[in-house]
């Protein structure tokens, strides 16, 4: 019986093994430099056509989500900061009431219907986004509730300010009306 040739163990993995054999012949001492700069060739194309294919993916990819972000995000965003600006403004109206020194005073406040206005065009913006975003719907119904009761609050705070303010100009008129007929009585005392 003849002994068996040691077998060497090949470096190309079976499959790869088996489809070079095919497409180029047997592989066991045929490969000649021309042979492999062809498979390597045509791996590197495979490989650029492959990362192509997942950069062109990435590049569709990113343009969607950049036009998301576009067309809804950055539109609620923006009403956010004019929302923000808004009630900033509002309070700085509440404040300029509550420091009034007089009911005429009171008449020089910033005109709360230029702010109401803009306040309805942010909610418009908004609403016109909202059928695109889940959630933004309900979250302008609370912000339209939470605006209304401010708007409440605030008109009762201009009647309660100019109630107190006209109420402290009375009694300064009282208390010097007072003042003058005690000291007449005590002048004729």
């Amino acid at each position: 019986m003849k002994a068996a040739a040691p077998q060497t163990r090949s470096l190309i993995p079976a499959p790869v093994h088996r489809f070079l054999s095919r497409r180029f012949g047997s592989t066991t001492n045929t490969w000649t430099i021309r042979r492999l700069l062809t498979v390597w060739a045509a791996m590197g194309v495979i490989a650029t056509i492959a990362l192509a294919g997942a950069a062109a993916f990435a590049n569709i990819r990113l343009t969607t989500l950049q036009n998301r972000v576009m067309e809804q995000i950055l539109p609620v965003e923006t009403s956010g900061r004019r929302l923000s600006s808004l009630l900033l403004e509002y309070v700085n109206r509440q404040n300029v009431m509550v420091q009034a020194l007089s009911p005429e005073a009171l008449d020089a406040l910033p005109a709360r219907a230029e702010l109401d206005a803009r306040f309805t065009a942010e909610i418009n913006t908004l609403g016109a986004i909202s059928r695109d975003l889940p959630g933004l719907e309900q979250a302008l119904e609370g912000l339209q509730k939470a605006y209304a009761q401010f708007l409440e609050q605030d008109n009762r705070l201009l009647d309660l300010t100019k109630r107190d303010l006209e109420l402290a100009q009375r009694m300064k008129a009282r208390t010097a009306t007072l003042d003058q007929t005690v000291e007449r009585m005590t002048t004729h005392a």
